[in-house]
């Protein structure tokens, strides 16, 4: 994990010279006007001197920059964690966070096993609760469909199967379009048949918050569909 000083460094810094600077506003008291930019100005270094620890202490300064920028998206909640905590791997070096009582999606676990489990927490959510399982093309395995709908029926208030079926519109393909990274590290929908990338071009559905969409989503929600496990 990364050194804890640069976090230390900018809660202390930035902390001292944002709150001199508001005692100062709030409680004035004499001040030579000859140097009146002086105490302002020892403020803006201490806190600038702060604001360099922080980026040292994620170690990907650009999650500053997304929480910044958008403060009410998911990948701006799981930045301002690793400010606090830094880049845990595994908990905090990703963009998105898991919702809910969930599994996280990259957990090796079994359909029946993870239902069974998030059971346990669906009547502390009385606002809403939903849990998945993700499967394969199960057309030529109906009876696991059945046994799994049957565990459902038994055992969880409300849970659903997700399974894919996309289709490009170049060349027909329908099947699963693939999650790929291009060379600028931008995660992009690519038919695994051509290609083909034009998202115009394309029809994906995905399970999303509880929700199915077709809209496409931004780069941390895209990374946690792409990190999805297999429970069947």
């Amino acid at each position: 994990m990364i050194s804890e000083f640069p976090l230390f460094l900018f809660t202390t810094l930035a902390g001292l010279a944002a709150g001199a600077y508001a005692v100062s506003a709030v409680f004035p008291v004499g001040k030579d006007p000859k140097k009146a930019w002086l105490f302002p100005l020892v403020c803006g270094i201490l806190l600038a001197v702060g604001l360099v620890g922080l980026p040292l202490h994620l170690g990907r300064p650009e999650r500053m920059l997304i929480a910044l920028t958008q403060p009410g998206a998911m990948i701006a909640q799981e930045a301002y964690w690793s400010m606090a905590f830094g880049v845990i791997p595994g908990i905090t070096d990703k963009s998105y966070i898991t919702n809910s009582y969930h599994v996280h999606v990259t957990e090796p676990i079994d359909a029946f096993t993870k239902l069974a489990f998030e059971a346990q927490f669906q009547r502390l959510s009385p606002g809403g609760a939903i849990s998945y399982v993700e499967v394969p093309n199960m057309q030529n395995n109906i009876d696991a469909v059945l046994e799994v709908m049957q565990f459902i029926y038994d055992n969880i208030m409300y849970a659903e199967l997700n399974t894919k079926s996309d289709y490009c519109q170049e060349c027909g393909f329908d099947g699963e379009i693939e999650i790929q990274e291009d060379p600028d590290g931008k995660l992009v929908w690519t038919c695994p048949q051509c290609g083909n990338r034009d998202q115009s071009k394309m029809n994906v559905a995905r399970r999303t918050c509880g929700y199915i969409g077709t809209q496409y989503w931004n780069q941390g929600r895209t990374q946690e569909i792409r990190d999805r496990v297999l429970h069947l």
